[in-house]
C-alpha cells in the first residue's frame, strides 16, 4: 500500500518544472494585483488632484507668480480665430475678419468681398441673398444685425473752398477708404481695420496710435483727418461672455479673462465694472482702455 502512495504522490522531473513554473505565475499576478491596489488612484481622486493643481497655479497667478500680458501693440498679417458674435454690420464696408466673427464661412465671405469688389452694392437685408452659399438660416441670424449706412456715412468731404481734409470715420471706413489717407497702403489698411475688429470698433482716435506700423509721426498727420463714432462700439458682457471671448479683446487678455471668470463663479454675478479694478482683476492700465468695451 505504501509504494502504491509513493508512485501516486511522486512527479516526473518534467511535472516538478511545470508545477515550479505555475507557482511562479500565480505568485506574479497576485503581486500585480496587490500592486494595482495600491498604486492606481480612483477616478475621484484623479479630479480632485486635478482640480486642485489648477486652483494652486491660479492662486500662483494671483500673487504674481504668473507673468500676465500686458498690453500689446497689434502686428496683426494672420486672422485670429474668434468665437462668433452677433453685432451690427454694414454688409458694404464689414471686413473679413468681421463677417467670420459673426459666424460666416470662410468661403462664404470672400465671396461677398468679391461681389463688393467687382462694383456690387447691398441697398437692403435682402441683397445678401444674393452671396452664393448664404443659406435660409444664415441670412436669419444675420438679418437683425444687418444695418447699412447711407452713401455719405463714413466719410464727410468738406468743400475745397473750406480749404477743409477729408475726415474720415474710424468705424465705419473700410480699407479702400484708409488707402485715401496719406501715408496708408494696403497692407497697414488692412491691420487697422483687423485691429478695430478685435477691438469692438474705436472709442477714440489715439487707439489708431497701437495699430502695428502708425509712427508717432504718421499719426499726428493723420489725426485732424479722424474721429470714432464710440456709440458704434461693440461691447461685451462680463457677465455672460466666456473665458474666451474675453481673452480675446486685446485689453484683457488671457490671463485676466481667467481671473474675471474664477470671480464670476464666486460671486454669482458681477454688479459693477468697478468690482474688476477694485478686485485686482484688471490693472488700472487696463481697466481704463478696456471699460469701454464692457458691460454688465
Amino acid at each position: 500500500m505504501q509504494n502504491k502512495w509513493k508512485d501516486l504522490l511522486s512527479f516526473s522531473a518534467g511535472e516538478r518544472l511545470g508545477i515550479i513554473v505555475l507557482i511562479i505565475l500565480i505568485l506574479l499576478m497576485m503581486a500585480l494585483h496587490l500592486y494595482l491596489a495600491i498604486h492606481e488612484p480612483s477616478a475621484e481622486t484623479s479630479e480632485a488632484e486635478a482640480i486642485r493643481r489648477e486652483l494652486e497655479l491660479f492662486g500662483q497667478q494671483l500673487t504674481g507668480g504668473g507673468k500676465p500680458g500686458d498690453g500689446f501693440k497689434v502686428a496683426l498679417d494672420e486672422t485670429l480665430p474668434e468665437p462668433p458674435l452677433l453685432f451690427d454690420f454694414d454688409p458694404n464696408t464689414a471686413s473679413e475678419t468681421d463677417l467670420i466673427r459673426l459666424g460666416m464661412d470662410r468661403k462664404v465671405a470672400r465671396t461677398l468681398l468679391n461681389y463688393r469688389e467687382k462694383g456690387g452694392r447691398f441697398r437692403s437685408r435682402d441683397d445678401l441673398r444674393k452671396i452664393y452659399g448664404m443659406s435660409a438660416a444664415l441670412y436669419a441670424r444675420l438679418a437683425p444685425y444687418v444695418n447699412i449706412a447711407s452713401d455719405s456715412a463714413g466719410m464727410v468731404l468738406l468743400t475745397p473752398a473750406t480749404g477743409g481734409p477729408l475726415i474720415l470715420d474710424m468705424n465705419m471706413a473700410d480699407t479702400i477708404q484708409w488707402q485715401d489717407l496719406p501715408g496708408i497702403g494696403s497692407k497697414l489698411a488692412d491691420r487697422i481695420v483687423r485691429y478695430r475688429s478685435l477691438l469692438g470698433g474705436f472709442s477714440r482716435v489715439s487707439q489708431l496710435r497701437e495699430v502695428y506700423g502708425i509712427s508717432d509721426s504718421l499719426y499726428n498727420m493723420l489725426e485732424a483727418k479722424l474721429f470714432a463714432d464710440s456709440s458704434r462700439v461693440t461691447r461685451i458682457s462680463v457677465n455672460e461672455a466666456d473665458e474666451s471671448m474675453l481673452a480675446a479683446h486685446p485689453y484683457i487678455g488671457s490671463y485676466y479673462a481667467r481671473a474675471i471668470i474664477s470671480y464670476r463663479r464666486q460671486v454669482t454675478r458681477i454688479g459693477s465694472l468697478q468690482e474688476l479694478l477694485e478686485n485686482g482683476l484688471l490693472p488700472a492700465s487696463a481697466f481704463e482702455k478696456a471699460r469701454f468695451y464692457l458691460s454688465l
